[in-house]
């Protein structure tokens, strides 16, 4: 299996080129290491919106070898309210249309660094009436 650097880069990456209209998904992409979800979303709130942070999560051996869990922090901010998070507005792009396009540009994607993502589950982490937080959980399997 590749590096969990490599991996975790070509993640980023990947992240990086995802296109929401005519504009990147994302302001901010970034990793973390080691925080729990509490300090995941502190450290979201002061990073431009919408944003996705990346933090390695477990690995296991699989009857097939080596599987790594990958966990996507996604968070949005709605200036006017919850609903524009969730739903977006003119100029705002929503969690429900940035979670639909990673996971239809995410799962079953094979990376440069020759591993693939396999989607998992996906759960809100944070919702404080503007600021919107959910996780999506990626399994990464070794592309052999």
């Amino acid at each position: 299996m590749a590096s969990l650097r490599d991996i975790e880069t070509a993640i980023l990456q990947r992240l990086s080129l995802l296109r929401s209209g005519a504009a990147g998904a994302f302001r901010s992409v970034g990793g973390l290491a080691g925080r729990s979800a509490a300090r995941v979303v502190e450290h979201l709130r002061h990073q431009r919106k919408p944003a996705v942070l990346v933090r390695y999560g477990v690995r296991k051996r699989t009857s097939t070898g080596l599987s790594v869990q990958w966990e996507f922090y996604v968070a949005v901010e709605g200036l006017r309210g919850a609903e524009e998070a969730r739903l977006g507005a003119d100029g705002v792009v929503g969690m429900h249309a940035l979670l639909d396009l990673m996971r239809e540009n995410l799962d079953g994607t094979r990376l440069p660094c020759g591993v693939r993502l396999g989607f998992v589950n996906e759960a809100a982490v944070a919702d404080d009436g503007r600021l919107l937080v959910f996780q999506q959980t990626y399994e990464v399997e070794d592309g052999g």
